[in-house]
């Protein structure tokens, strides 16, 4: 007597078995027709690709293709670079480059163009009164006491100590600069 479960598992076997052989008389078959019909539409699609209908023109060379372009931007119908369409594609100049530069030249010659990244307003009103030397220690003596900040720490406020230690710390540097130059 056989259980149910092995015949459950006979029955799907002989089942497994039908399908598979009925699908593999089908499959070479279909495959085969598959590849007859890819064949016979690409030749179709290639035939009319490179026969081209007697009312068509003829392809046209690179020279051709160039020649039109050219006259197309010839006539404004193609913007030239990175010009708008709308943007005129010659500019009447009012002056002569000469004229420009020698109004480039008075202009830096009466400061109205900064130099650098100093302004003319700055420039004119900014006397220094320190020396190199002396703006140096002072900058050695405030880093010092932590009063200038690395990155984006606050500023901390000098206490009036600090304040006339760095004071002394320029003038000893002036002090000892002249001293030098004295000998």
């Amino acid at each position: 007597m056989v259980t149910d479960g092995v015949l459950l598992t006979r029955r799907a076997h002989r089942l497994f078995n039908m399908i598979s052989q009925e699908y593999s008389m089908r499959f070479p078959k279909s495959i085969l027709a598959l590849a007859v019909l890819g064949a016979i539409s690409g030749a179709a699609s290639a035939q009319n690709f490179f026969d081209a209908p007697s009312d068509e023109q003829a392809p046209r060379t690179r020279a051709e293709v160039r020649e039109e372009t050219r006259g197309a931007v010839a006539a404004g119908r193609i913007p030239r670079g990175e010009a708008l369409p709308d943007y005129p594609s010659r500019i009447a100049w009012t002056r002569s480059r000469g004229e420009v530069g020698a109004q480039a030249a008075a202009a830096l010659a009466t400061g109205q163009i900064p130099r650098g990244e100093v302004t003319p307003e700055y420039a004119m009103h900014f006397v220094s009164v320190k020396s190199r030397v002396q703006v140096l220690a002072e900058a050695r003596e405030a880093q010092r006491f932590g009063l200038i900040p690395r990155g984006d720490m606050p500023l901390p406020v000098a206490s009036a100590s600090q304040r006339e230690s760095i004071r002394l710390a320029g003038l000893r540097a002036r002090e000892a600069r002249d001293t030098l130059a004295a000998r």
